[in-house]
């Protein structure tokens, strides 16, 4: 694959760009694991547009958005991403297990 769009103007932009020009997948080829993506609002590398495609590739997604949150969103907002980490488990457990403390 040739890539004949002129390179982003940072270096470590240059996994994002490709990936906002990758194909999504057949309908049934998606990712059937179920996942919760944290996406925040101040991110310089993964634009809060981009998360418009997430369900092109995945069939069974969550996406909570961080607002005040940048690119290091589990280190500036702790509470909210361990309070998303929770969530996503009582989804995929079930709220009894969780409460037990089974892990």
């Amino acid at each position: 694959m040739r890539i004949t769009d002129p390179p982003p103007d940072r270096a470590s932009a240059g996994m994002p760009y490709l990936a906002s020009r990758k194909q999504p997948p057949a309908p049934g080829e998606q990712i059937a694991v179920p996942t919760t993506v944290l996406w925040p609002e101040h991110d310089p590398l993964f634009p809060r547009d981009w998360s418009d495609r997430l369900d092109e590739f995945f069939s069974d997604i969550s996406i909570r958005f961080i607002d005040g949150a940048g690119h290091f969103a589990p280190l500036e907002y702790p509470a909210e991403f361990a309070a998303a980490i929770r969530a996503a488990l009582d989804r995929t457990r079930g709220p009894e297990t969780a409460r037990r403390g089974d892990h």
